[in-house]
């Protein structure tokens, strides 16, 4: 298996609230096909995405930490690649730049990472835009959002409702953007 492409971000949960993950991804427009516990401490589904009338399958992997909830929404870097190809890279990019925007506002999250193999490792209460990733949704409103956007390395900023996209890279996967 290949490299992963990814959403990424972390919620104030449990796995045992995973139905309002469930609710938030369905009011972005994905269908649960099937799902379930991987290992202890971790759940793993599979959804479909719907990406300009193609229905794709992405999977979800959650896993607790503490008083919050990992979260990844993975496609494999080759179907992604062949996904762009048919569509076009930059509209299956703004698409899943969409789905995390949707789903920052509907879980009110601090930050939705996109990249190749992105994780949720940071600590939502203490995030403060130092890190980055190739591509980082954050809430329109974040205390340290000027700060963040005046790093050298943003190619780009998208301010779309309640949210701001950051462009280290326009593409999620490093050897392309």
């Amino acid at each position: 298996m290949g490299a992963f492409v990814s959403l990424a971000f972390r919620w104030h949960g449990t796995l045992e609230q995973l139905s309002s993950l469930d609710g938030a991804f369905e009011s972005a427009g994905l269908a649960f096909v099937h799902g379930g516990e991987l290992a202890e401490g971790q759940s793993l589904s599979t959804w479909m995405l719907s990406i300009d009338g193609e229905r794709e399958k992405v999977t979800r992997l959650c896993y607790g930490e503490g008083r919050y909830v990992s979260t990844t929404i993975d496609i494999e870097e080759e179907r992604f690649d062949v996904l762009a190809q048919r569509i076009g890279r930059h509209r299956l990019i703004e698409r899943f730049v969409k789905l995390g925007c949707e789903l920052l506002r509907a879980l009110k999250l601090n930050y939705v990472f996109f990249e190749e193999e992105a994780e949720a490792d940071l600590d939502p209460e203490t995030f403060d835009g130092t890190r980055l990733f190739g591509i980082s949704i954050v809430p329109d409103n974040a205390p340290w959002l000027d700060n963040a956007l005046g790093r050298e390395d943003i190619q780009r900023v998208e301010r779309l409702p309640g949210a701001v996209v950051i462009y280290r890279r326009t593409d999620p996967v490093p050897h392309l953007g």
